[in-house]
């Protein structure tokens, strides 16, 4: 009997054993599989990775490009791109910085990394609200159907001019979109001549993050048209203009009423009164978070906020490519009042 009780426990031991040596090999196998560096890890690290702004915000990608397509594939690490996002990056074949649109779904690859497709950007919508000017890349392309008939024994060639366009909407520019109506007008310039197109199709919902819209050519230029700056009139877009009286204040750029900086560029802003009389008021500024760009903070566009008087303030944005919108805030001393401006923070090139 007591043979047996020891044969008996000396296998229990030995099971255990085997077992503990299995969980150990298995514990091994997890943590080298943890630790390994995928094929695409590597990728990125080295300088095989271009340096990209997403949104306005840097980071790193792989660009490639696609075999019989004007299109390009980018693959970054995972949950960081979105279908409709906004890619800027140095274009070594056409040798200038160029925006692209994510205009396919994004789909994971592997373990680590996303994949989707990118399409250079060939054009601009660019319309006015109110006092501001909006300009959202676009990829435009020539939708014209023409028709070839007889009158009168001659041969004749008539088109319905159409234009399709596909912008992104995304975390940054949504706010901006909502503007966007059918029955919309533009200036496009079409062989050195200025036109209107006006929008006569929307659709929002086939492609989440994408806005696709049919542009049809609706003539020449109105007297209302803004051929300088290149921004058709739209009534629906612009409030009534009221001019601030006695008391009633407006943050106002020092020179031309400017409403953006230019990257490693100053610029100097004042509070002023409706009808220009003498100041009785003072004011303490700050910088406040857009709603324009919500994942982007005043500290990243604005590197100093400097009080010239108790009226005027200078501002100098930062030098590191980040773009975007950034509210400058006055706050009356005598009533608590609050005066709002939203500035841009844009590149010297960037309409």
């Amino acid at each position: 009997m007591a043979n047996d009780l020891n044969y008996y426990m000396k296998y229990i031991n030995f099971q255990h054993s085997q077992n503990d040596d299995i969980q150990g090999l298995s514990d091994k196998l997890s943590e080298q599989r943890d630790n390994a560096i995928s094929p695409f890890t590597i990728k990125i690290n080295s300088n095989q990775a271009e340096s990209i702004l997403l949104n306005s915000i840097s980071y790193k990608s792989i660009i490639k490009d696609k075999k019989d397509s004007l299109a390009k594939i980018i693959q970054m690490n995972q949950g960081i791109m979105k279908q409709g996002d906004y890619v800027e990056y140095y274009n070594t074949s056409s040798k200038k910085n160029d925006t692209y649109l994510i205009n396919t779904k994004v789909e994971a690859k592997g373990l680590d990394y996303d994949e989707s497709n990118i399409e250079n950007c060939n054009s601009q919508l660019k319309f006015q609200v109110n006092s501001t000017i909006y300009s959202i890349p676009a990829i435009i392309a020539n939708q014209t159907l023409y028709t070839v008939g007889i009158d009168e024994g001659k041969y004749f060639t008539t088109g319905d001019t159409k234009m399709s366009c596909v912008i992104g909407v995304n975390d940054i520019n949504k706010d901006i979109v909502k503007y966007i109506f059918r029955g919309m007008r533009f200036i496009f310039d079409s062989n050195g001549q200025k036109l209107i197109y006006k929008i006569t199709y929307i659709d929002t919902t086939t492609n989440e993050g994408i806005l696709t819209c049919t542009l049809q050519e609706e003539g020449d230029l109105g007297v209302e048209d803004d051929l300088v700056n290149m921004v058709a009139y739209n009534p629906e877009l612009i409030d009534e203009v009221i001019v601030p009286s006695v008391g009633e204040y407006q943050i106002v750029s020092s020179i031309n009423n400017y409403d953006y900086i230019n990257l490693s560029s100053t610029r100097t802003f004042k509070v002023v009164n409706g009808d220009n009389s003498t100041f009785i008021d003072t004011f303490i500024f700050k910088l406040e978070q857009s709603d324009l760009n919500p994942t982007i903070t005043p500290q990243q566009l604005i590197i100093l906020i400097d009080n010239v008087t108790l009226t005027t303030v200078k501002l100098t944005a930062n030098s590191y490519n980040v773009k975007g919108y950034v509210n400058l805030v006055a706050t009356c001393n005598r009533d608590g009042s609050i005066y709002k401006k939203s500035v841009r923070i844009k590149g010297l090139t960037d309409l």
